[in-house]
């Protein structure tokens, strides 16, 4: 199998591992962690202080591309590894627990995958047709779900080392030398290209509109705040570079905020402006906002 534990998971502890020191000028010139998000910053840049909102829209479509192209990769690679998946046998490799103490980082990377599905009503604002926002919608949830569980199930079942081993970006799994894997980060690269910008502009419109009230301000206005975003993505590319840790406690803080205690305070107001709030609706939604800050709390105590 073309495919390494990842050096920092808890399954490498114990074992040998090899590391290879690069003394090679590329390596000094080309640091994963230290000068690419320099590169990356040069070509992204530019792009994400343009005004129009259909640019932001129609260049994110391209990364549906690199989403097949993942799709297609999980679906060979797991047809190539076979299933390596057993409930039953405590002893054998591909034994997987049905519970670990780490599953508060599950609800933590799934409220993050819940919470950016906000930043669609972003863009739903600029829609030609705004009748169609419905069916759009649910098709767009419908593909996203099957996008999630295809990659991400196909992967996990077949993975054919230690479950333990699996590296938070999965392509650290794979060997310099496995070309679908390059690929695979080279269609990585296009979708960051694609999606980073777009982002970007769902958090300038609404903080700008809530600043200023309006979405576009001024270009000097626009260079500020992406430059603000921009200075906090390098410094954790270059200080934290952890994608899977990043994303379990952006997520958490982000659903304890907008997904269960917003949300819950702005029905409960509503109610009781209404002269309908009831003790039955305070406990339950006072128990979804406690739900939220369990979430946000158990991070601290995942060890991964």
């Amino acid at each position: 199998f073309s495919v390494i534990c990842d050096p920092s998971s808890e399954a490498t502890v114990n074992s040998t591992t090899h590391d290879f020191v690069h003394t090679d000028i590329f390596y000094e010139v080309w640091d994963i962690n230290r000068t690419v998000p320099l590169f990356l910053l040069i070509v992204i840049f530019p792009l994400i202080n343009l005004k129009s909102p259909t640019f932001f829209s129609k260049f994110n479509a391209l990364g549906t591309l690199a989403v097949f192209y993942l799709i297609s990769f999980a679906v060979v690679k797991s047809a190539q590894w076979g299933i390596h998946f057993d409930l039953y046998h405590s002893t054998s490799s591909d034994f997987v627990s049905l519970y670990l103490p780490s599953f508060p980082a599950l609800s933590g990377v799934s409220s993050m995958a819940f919470f950016i599905h906000n930043c669609i009503l972003s863009l739903c604002r600029n829609q030609k047709n705004p009748e169609n926002n419905v069916r759009d919608l649910i098709i767009a949830y419908i593909l996203v779900c099957l996008t999630y569980f295809l990659i991400g199930f196909l992967i996990y079942v077949s993975f054919p080392l230690k479950k333990l081993c699996i590296a938070e970006n999965i392509l650290n799994n794979f060997s310099s030398s496995d070309l679908m894997a390059f690929l695979t980060r080279v269609f990585l690269l296009f979708q960051v290209l694609t999606l980073f910008p777009l982002i970007l502009y769902i958090l300038r419109i609404q903080s700008m509109h809530f600043l200023f009230g309006s979405i576009y301000p001024g270009f000097k206005h626009v260079v500020i705040l992406n430059s603000f975003l921009v200075l906090i993505c390098i410094l954790f590319a270059v200080f934290f570079p952890h994608i899977g840790t990043i994303i379990r406690f952006s997520g958490a803080i982000s659903a304890l905020s907008y997904v269960f205690t917003l949300p819950c305070i702005t029905y409960l107001k509503a109610q009781k402006n209404r002269g309908n709030l009831t003790t039955t609706t305070i406990v339950l939604h006072g128990f979804l906002i406690c739900l939220g800050i369990v979430n946000f709390i158990a991070q601290f105590f995942v060890e991964m």
